[in-house]
């Protein structure tokens, strides 16, 4: 079994206003067999956190384990681990098999067993060639595409038949067609190999495709660990709320009146079970992604009366922004209900989908 746990784990960088602290007293478990995604925005973390996992930086202090075995000073090359980086940090004088051979080689195998080790990661992964197309293995990576580039450093990490995987954000350097291709085909290898694997990214849409969990951190902490379905449709707090999505939630400011919340001059019913959680008068934030709502240009009791700002153009639907007194409202239609300019239109969100948050956190 390859658990991967830390405990307490934090680590500080020393800079000239005294230090930088990455990760903040951070405990973590991430499962035998378990596709992992760290995701959070530029320096919350995520990326030092795999590091520390890699054995490629030392924490200040805590603990880090693998498996059963506490590796927290245990070197990078005997953890049993695999990494793949951003550049896939393939070695340009060797060519496609040598690049694949190297970490068997440095661990002392035989040549035998190298050659055996790199044919199968390589066909595995479609560098070998066929009856129809020219095999890669002995070309060099200045003469590869971005794809056959991630393909090799693919077979090089698989070639060791490592306990965990850990990628660091392997998909960012593709242009957006092979980086879809490349999502399938690495969420396929992974079920396939059934090895532990760590994926750090700031995409939140390749998390919510790979991932069985996700944690979303911020200032090297965690914010929020679950399934991708849990932290889109249920964000612990504003600050998830706000990232995660391809069109942000609308996080719109209110107040409760009545047993109801009175936002941009709209009267809007609460979630279920949290209106009596809340006194008169509270100060609260009603989340409300765009996707979730009914739009329709007749008057819906307890919707959003605004005036079309801009329509964006998604393909198949159309992201609106209304002017609800002064307050912008993103919603979602189809194209063919595409509402025209400065039209008045009502907004209804939807009651099983809207949530509440007080104090920056979910209420309910």
């Amino acid at each position: 079994m390859t658990q991967i746990r830390t405990a307490d784990l934090t680590k500080t960088f020393a800079d000239a206003g005294g230090g930088v602290t990455a990760l903040d007293a951070l405990t973590l478990t991430i499962e035998d067999g378990e596709f992992f995604a760290l995701l959070g925005p530029s320096g919350c973390g995520k990326t030092t956190l795999l590091r520390t996992l890699a054995g490629l930086e030392t924490p200040s202090s805590g603990a880090v384990y693998i498996g059963e075995a506490d590796m927290t000073r245990t070197p990078a090359g005997k953890r049993g681990v695999a990494m793949v980086f951003q550049d896939y940090a393939l070695f340009p004088h060797m060519t496609v098999t040598e690049n694949i051979a190297y970490p068997l080689r440095v661990r002392g195998v035989p040549k035998a067993q190298q050659r055996e080790a790199v044919l199968a990661a390589a066909a595995d992964l479609g560098l070998t060639g066929t009856d129809t197309t020219v095999g890669l293995l002995d070309r060099r990576p200045e003469a590869l595409s971005g794809g056959q580039q991630q393909r090799v450093a693919l077979a090089r990490a698989t070639a060791a038949k490592p306990s965990v995987f850990l990628f660091d954000e392997p998909l960012s350097n593709l242009d957006a067609r092979l980086r879809l291709e490349a999502r399938t085909f690495l969420k396929r290898l992974q079920r396939e190999l059934a090895v532990t694997t760590v994926f750090v990214t700031h995409d939140q849409a390749e998390a919510l495709a790979l991932a069985d969990r996700i944690a979303v951190m911020q200032s090297g902490r965690i914010r929020q660990l679950g399934t991708p379905r849990e932290v889109y449709r249920r964000p612990a707090n504003t600050f998830v709320a706000s990232f995660i999505g391809s069109t942000p939630m609308n996080l719109l400011e209110g107040v409760v009146r009545d047993g109801r919340v009175l936002v941009a001059d709209s009267e809007i019913a609460p979630p279920d079970g949290t209106g009596e959680r809340l006194a008169e008068r509270a100060a609260v934030v009603l989340g409300a992604r765009p996707e979730y709502f009914r739009v329709s240009p007749d008057p819906l009791d307890g919707a959003f009366r605004g005036t079309v700002e801009v329509a964006e153009n998604l393909g198949s639907s159309l992201l609106l922004t209304l002017d609800v007194s002064g307050t912008a409202v993103q919603v979602v239609v189809a194209e063919e209900d595409e509402p025209e300019p400065r039209a008045t239109v009502w907004a209804l969100p939807r009651a099983d989908r809207t949530l509440l948050y007080a104090d920056g956190e979910l209420v309910g």
